[in-house]
C-alpha cells in the first residue's frame, strides 16, 4: 500500500517506528545521509539522475527583470558550499542543468559563476539597481531549501543586498510559482537535465514560450526551434554550446547542484531501482 504523508519528516519518524517500509519523495537530504550509516535501513541515491535545485528568478518584477542583476545573483552563490551543507559531498553543484549523460553536458561551462562576490558586486553597480530588496521563498517543508537560504541570505548581505527569507507552504509555494507573485527567487527543483535539451526545453522550467520565470526572448524561441529540428550530430553539439552559453547570459534560473531522488527503507527491501524517467520501479520490489 502506498501513502501520502504531508510532511516528509513525520514519515521519516514512522520509517523509524516500523510503521512505514520506504520514504520516496520529499525524504530531507539530512536524513538520507544519518540513515546510510545505519544497517538497519537502506538509502538509494539515483546516479543517473537529471534533476537539480535551483533558483528562480522573476524576470517580470524589479529587480531580477534585469540581467545583469540576475548574474550578479548567480555569482553571488556559493554552490559548494551548499552542496556540501545539503548533500556532503554527494551531489555536485553547477551553474548548469545538464547531468554528465546529456549530450550538453559542459563541464567548463557547468564550472561558470564561481563563487565571487566582488564580481557580484560590480555587476550590481553596472546594472543601475537602486539599493536592492529580495524575498527568498521556498516551500516550508522542505529543510534543504532553509538551510540553502540561510546561507545565501548571509553572503548577499555581504554586498548589500537585503534578502528576506520567506517560506510557504507547500500549495502557497506552487501557486506562487504559476502565477509568478513571488518578488525576487523562489528555490524550484528542475528534472529531465540527462536526457537531450529537445525535452528539458518542453518543460516549465526552460520553456521558450511559457515558463514559470517569466522570461521570453525571440532569439531563444528561435534557438529552440533549431533544437527540436536539427538531426545532425555536428550541427547539435554547436546548439548546444549556444544553448549553454544562452542560459549562462540570460541566468533567469539559478542551478545550484544536482538534486538525485532518493529513499530510505528497510534493509529487507530488494530490488529497488530508478527507471530512465527517474521513477521508483516498485512492481519489482519484493520484501524479505
Amino acid at each position: 500500500m502506498i501513502s501520502i504523508r504531508r510532511d516528509a519528516q513525520t514519515a521519516v519518524v514512522e520509517l523509524e517506528a516500523g510503521a512505514l517500509d520506504l520514504v520516496g519523495w520529499g525524504l530531507p537530504v539530512s536524513d538520507a545521509v544519518r540513515l546510510r550509516n545505519d544497517p538497519t535501513y537502506q538509502v538509494l541515491i539515483n546516479d543517473k539522475t537529471g534533476s537539480s535545485l535551483d533558483l528562480l528568478a522573476n524576470c517580470t518584477r524589479a529587480p531580477t527583470d534585469n540581467k545583469l542583476v540576475r548574474q550578479a545573483l548567480s555569482y553571488a552563490l556559493d554552490r559548494r558550499r551548499m552542496a556540501n551543507s545539503v548533500w556532503h559531498g554527494l551531489a555536485e553543484p553547477g551553474a548548469l542543468p545538464w547531468s554528465s549523460t546529456s549530450p550538453a553536458h559542459d563541464a567548463a561551462k557547468n564550472a561558470a559563476f564561481g563563487f565571487d562576490l566582488d564580481r557580484a558586486k560590480a555587476l550590481l553597480a553596472q546594472s543601475g539597481a537602486p539599493s536592492i530588496h529580495l524575498d527568498l521563498s521556498w516551500p516550508a517543508t522542505t529543510p534543504d531549501y532553509a538551510t540553502m537560504a540561510q546561507i545565501y541570505q548571509a553572503d548577499l548581505a555581504k554586498i548589500g543586498v537585503d534578502v528576506a527569507l520567506k517560506p510557504l507552504e507547500p500549495a502557497v509555494s506552487l501557486a506562487t510559482r504559476n502565477d509568478r507573485s513571488w518578488q525576487g527567487l523562489l528555490f524550484s527543483g528542475n528534472n529531465l537535465g540527462h536526457f537531450r535539451p529537445a525535452s528539458q526545453i518542453t518543460g516549465g522550467t526552460y520553456g521558450p514560450s511559457t515558463n514559470f520565470s517569466g522570461f521570453r526572448d525571440d532569439a531563444y524561441n528561435e534557438l529552440a526551434n533549431h533544437l527540436a529540428i536539427e538531426t545532425d550530430p555536428a550541427k547539435q553539439r554547436l546548439l548546444y554550446s549556444q544553448l549553454n552559453d544562452y542560459y549562462l547570459d540570460q541566468s533567469w534560473v539559478l542551478i545550484v547542484m544536482q538534486n538525485p531522488e532518493h529513499i530510505a527503507a528497510r534493509a529487507g527491501m530488494r530490488g529497488l531501482r530508478y527507471d530512465a524517467h527517474l521513477a521508483l520501479v516498485l512492481p519489482e520490489v519484493w520484501l524479505t
